[in-house]
């Protein structure tokens, strides 16, 4: 999910569009972008690691810059630290930094199922999940696992990934 973000400083303003990352640990500027922007740049006292999802190391190396920027969502400011790295294609992530301060309310309701309980026989409750709503939106005969060698080409020069356990998503349907 992305967001439109407008970057107002003295000299300058700026639009672009964020990537909202809830699975990133911290909020990110790409550094060029920060340097384009004019924004004032700070070093880290101990450069950080930066790892990808999978727990490899990101091959932009280690944090060794960030930024505190003053940012606003409707009338709320907030005081955040953007770290600076190479994000590839995008110039922003917002990460869990921002969703806790700002805590946005994002409608999720449409891809929701019901969920009640039904009285058995033996009088205990049963849940039921009524998937009615959700199979509407549901394209069928879809292959959603894409081949391993096109999944490799569309990560080629990806830095940031988010990673999503499924069997524990499985065992708790």
């Amino acid at each position: 999910m992305t967001v439109h973000v407008f970057i107002h400083l003295n000299a300058k303003r700026a639009e672009t569009v964020s990537l909202l990352d809830l699975g990133a640990t911290e909020n990110f500027l790409n550094l060029n972008y920060a340097k384009w922007l004019k924004l004032p740049i700070k070093r880290l006292s101990f450069p950080r690691k930066l790892f990808n999802v999978d727990g490899t190391e990101n091959k932009a190396g280690q944090l060794q810059f960030y930024t505190d920027l003053a940012i606003q969502t409707g009338m709320t400011t907030t005081n955040m630290r953007f770290f600076l790295t190479q994000l590839g294609e995008h110039k922003a992530i917002l990460g869990y930094p921002w969703f806790a301060a700002i805590q946005p309310k994002i409608d999720w309701s449409p891809y929701t199922a019901n969920f009640f309980f039904v009285k058995k026989k033996d009088r205990k409750l049963c849940p039921v999940q009524d998937y009615r709503l959700i199979n509407k939106w549901t394209k069928h005969n879809q292959n959603v696992s894409p081949l391993i060698p096109q999944v490799i080409d569309r990560l080629r020069g990806c830095t940031l990934f988010t990673k999503v356990d499924v069997q524990w998503g499985y065992n708790n349907i």
